[in-house]
């Protein structure tokens, strides 16, 4: 029992330290530890659309404090945000 006490308390130490970044024009506007994401995550009728209208704004999103990871978050928000301005210009024309 008391080394699932421990690992509960790591997973969320590790939540606790890695950041999600919200960032444009390569100014960080503002950032919220991973935790309260994965909480906010339960409202994802809201968190979901925002995050995508944000992408359309021109906002990225980052992970910071992320020692290793198997599938690179980073590398498919900066795809994503690519995509986003690539159909943004596609219809502006």
């Amino acid at each position: 029992m008391e080394r699932f006490i421990d690992w509960c308390a790591d997973v969320l130490k590790k939540a606790w330290d890695i950041k999600f970044k919200i960032r444009k024009n390569d100014e960080e506007k503002f950032s919220l530890p991973l935790l309260v994401v994965i909480i906010l995550m339960f409202a994802f009728w809201v968190t979901i659309p925002l995050l995508i209208i944000g992408m359309f704004c021109g906002y990225k999103y980052r992970f910071e404090g992320v020692e290793t990871v198997s599938v690179n978050l980073n590398d498919l928000s900066d795809k994503a945000s690519l995509e986003i301005e690539a159909l943004k210009k596609k219809y502006e024309s």
